[in-house]
């Protein structure tokens, strides 16, 4: 993901980084829903190992791709110039005069992976659990599943037609606010939705909003930082996203268990 990230900003410009970064977003949604389905038809039709070795296929066929179709070096980057090592490129970054555009993006990214891919997907089964909804017949497991993809769609959809709009407007952080008050919106009608219908709308919002935060924080990464500190720069990204991701269900669950998940969700705009 990283190297991903990292090599999108590196071959983009700051009129199509947008529209760049969108894309392997979209493509990074889609294929979290899409290798479950694949993996779980091929492991129930023939085996565990045909799946297994179907993704590693995958990986490879992946990683010859990138091998012969990438540039070797950045777009901006001279490949005659002597780069620093890692420390040293990570410690431009840090000492950068614009880290303040950095420190934004890496905090913006550990509060949206805490609240959504942290808390939000530790608790949904236990929401659903608790408002005793029920999606086509299913159980708390596979209900909580549904409505969790209705939430990577609408971020996928979302990410589709963003990119244009982060390249068009002056100041990127411009689409940042009002996708924060649409983030913070679904997790109040989660909070509150005693039905499935607004269960499902929380949701959407939540996924309609996320890449309208994340998007354009990535896009400014990639204006801020310089065409070699691109790989420290998403690296220490992903690190505080994983970090996020890492505390949100512990304290999540904890939060919700004692406080209860309408408090929770409601904590989460704070």
């Amino acid at each position: 993901m990283v190297g991903a990230q990292a090599a999108v900003l590196s071959l983009s410009e700051r009129a199509d980084r947008g529209r760049k970064t969108s894309t392997v977003r979209v493509a990074m949604s889609a294929a979290v829903p899409a290798g479950l389905v694949i993996g779980g038809v091929l492991a129930d039709v023939f085996s565990d190992d045909v799946a297994f070795l179907t993704g590693a296929a995958i990986i490879f066929a992946g990683a010859l791709f990138a091998a012969l179709s990438l540039p070797r070096t950045p777009r901006h980057a001279d490949p005659d110039s002597a780069l620093p090592g890692g420390r040293g490129r990570l410690a431009g970054v840090l000492n950068s005069p614009r880290r303040p555009f950095f420190l934004a993006a890496w905090g913006f990214n550990l509060l949206v992976f805490l609240s959504m891919q942290g808390v939000l997907l530790a608790t949904m089964v236990l929401l659903v659990k608790d408002r005793g909804v029920h999606l086509f017949g299913m159980q708390a497991r596979g209900t909580s599943g549904l409505i969790m993809a209705v939430l990577i769609g609408s971020s996928a959809l979302v990410a589709m037609g963003i990119g244009r709009a982060i390249d068009r407007v002056a100041l990127r952080a411009t689409l940042v606010i009002p996708s924060l008050a649409v983030f913070a919106a679904g997790f109040v009608v989660l909070a509150e939705g005693p039905t499935l219908i607004l269960l499902l709308v929380g949701a959407a919002l939540i996924g309609f909003s996320y890449n309208g935060v994340t998007l354009p924080m990535l896009a400014l990464l990639g204006d801020a930082a310089d065409a070699d500190q691109h790989g420290p720069a998403v690296g220490v990204y992903q690190l505080f996203g994983d970090i996020g991701g890492t505390i949100g269900p512990i304290a999540g669950i904890e939060i919700g268990t004692n406080l209860g998940l309408g408090q929770l969700y409601i904590l989460m705009n704070s």
